[in-house]
């Protein structure tokens, strides 16, 4: 336990994205086979040391990815615009990481050569990984993320599979590295709860902030930002905010005025629901670009 304890406080010194602590941790503790990164320059030459002293290895893509910032969530770039030469000025390379150099190269080879490959190497599911491949033109048409398809293929009633809430990723925090095939898939759910109990492992403070913000409502909007809900109750088809409610946010906009300003929110369906002020409405979110999620 005094290992990881270690392994853990070296590493959040190293000022990774929450993302990309846990994927290293996963690695280290053997529930994952491998993972891909970014890392800046700086961020790079720290790991490197660090890779060196606790047995991971790393190596780096031969290629570039040009990535597309998405519109209203928080810098997070879904988008692929291109792949270029590793040695363009364009784009940013991929880093990936694993215990042994069999399997670090194994992912490496396996990225554009084999997809299912590829996702076992990252520990996916293969009904996700299915998924990815059915609904990847349609996302690719807007901004690559997938977030509403998982919604459309979550056909139970809420709440959903807190273990499941990938859509708090935005907010920095999501045990899944993968878009689930359905907010309620079983399989994605028995990994992060494995993916949680590691986490405890190294740092049960650090661990718990994931479930903090998995247990919580979701509103999405395709571009025009996503909120997350806390302390909130499920009344029927009324979602009525707590005494003491906390709204996060990926971005300030009229959007997230309102819903600070609503008490409510009354729900028709998972695509279309009212942000209300007691009974008055203050706005109607519905159609294809936005969603309602519900997680406990």
């Amino acid at each position: 336990m005094e290992v990881k304890k270690e392994f853990f406080d070296e590493l959040e010194k190293l000022q990774l994205h929450n993302d990309a602590i846990k994927e290293i941790i996963l690695v280290h503790g053997g529930v994952k086979p491998s993972t891909r990164i970014t890392l800046s320059g700086s961020q790079l030459k720290s790991f490197q040391e660090f890779s060196r002293e606790y047995g991971l290895y790393i190596t780096e893509s031969d290629h570039k990815v040009i990535a597309k910032g998405d519109t209203g969530k928080g810098g997070w770039k879904n988008k692929v615009l291109g792949i270029v030469d590793k040695n363009s000025k364009e784009g940013d390379p991929s880093y990936y990481i694993a215990r042994s150099k069999e399997m670090v190269d194994e992912a490496k080879d396996a990225e554009f050569l084999d997809s299912n490959k590829f996702g076992q190497s990252l520990g996916y599911p293969k009904c996700c990984q299915e998924f990815f491949k059915q609904y990847f033109i349609l996302a690719n048409k807007k901004q690559c993320d997938f977030v509403l398809y998982t919604l459309s293929e979550t056909k139970e009633d809420y709440p959903y599979d807190f273990y499941n809430n990938y859509a708090s990723r935005y907010f920095g925090y999501s045990l899944l590295s993968h878009f689930p095939c359905s907010f309620n898939c079983k399989e994605s759910s028995n990994l992060a709860k494995n993916y949680y109990e590691m986490l405890k492992k190294y740092s049960k403070k650090w661990a718990n902030t994931f479930l903090y913000c998995q247990k919580s409502a979701i509103i999405y909007t395709e571009y025009r930002g996503i909120f997350l809900l806390k302390n909130f109750e499920l009344d029927g088809n009324v979602l009525r905010y707590g005494d003491s409610y906390w709204l996060y946010s990926t971005i300030i906009n009229k959007n997230l005025h309102i819903l600070n300003g609503a008490n409510n929110i009354l729900i028709n369906s998972k695509n279309n629901f009212s942000a209300r002020k007691g009974e008055r409405v203050l706005k109607n979110f519905r159609g294809e670009n936005v969603g309602l999620m519900i997680f406990g």
